[in-house]
């Protein structure tokens, strides 16, 4: 069988698209999934990379104000943390232009190597002086909590304000450094206070 020019143009033009079309299904349509799905890993991979890196960063922040805390402001008995307590208190306070009249011991706690400190503070001012006095003891570098927070008006439509608040702190209970000779460790406090 003797195929004409034109034919042979056909048949030529058929076994090339036909091969196009192989290579496509077989070679080239794979790669570039392939190629798409290791994109998407690297991105994912990236993403992971970030998030762990962030993780190491925000470690060595906090392992750095843990200690700071840790170490420092954390009192070995009842006197020493009301002491700091009340100075703390008062410090805030005044930094925050607010007036504290009354300022008293409210109950103690023990748990686990520490014991539990809550008092009772109620103070006077501006809702701004009032913020600025509760940003003061969320920020501060000595083991302190907020435990609850009253604040009302002392004459409607007016920004004379009352604040009462329950303030916790915590220090070393006695007996706890005389369990193996050791002081509790860092991670039990953190425990404690999450």
């Amino acid at each position: 069988m003797v195929l004409s020019k034109r034919e042979r143009y056909v048949a030529v033009a058929t076994v090339a698209v036909v091969a196009v079309l192989v290579l496509d299904q077989f070679l080239v349509s794979p790669l570039f999934a392939r190629r798409t799905e290791l994109e998407d890993q690297v991105q994912i991979k990236r993403g992971d990379w970030e998030h762990n890196q962030k993780l190491v960063t925000d470690s060595k922040r906090m392992g750095k104000r843990w200690a700071e805390i840790s170490s420092g402001p954390l009192k070995r008995d009842e006197s020493q943390s009301e002491s700091q307590m009340l100075q703390n208190v008062l410090e805030w306070a005044r930094g925050a232009g607010m007036e504290v009249p009354s300022f008293k011991r409210e109950r103690v706690e023990r748990e686990k190597d520490f014991v539990k400190v809550t008092f009772r503070a109620t103070g006077t001012g501006t809702m701004n002086q009032i913020g600025n006095f509760l940003w003061r003891i969320q920020t501060a570098s000595v083991p302190v909590r907020i435990t609850d927070v009253s604040i009302t008006s002392k004459k409607e439509g007016t920004d004379d304000l009352s604040v009462q608040l329950g303030i916790a702190t915590i220090y070393l209970a006695a007996d706890a450094e005389k369990k193996d000779n050791k002081p509790a460790s860092a991670s039990a406090a953190r425990e404690m206070w999450q």
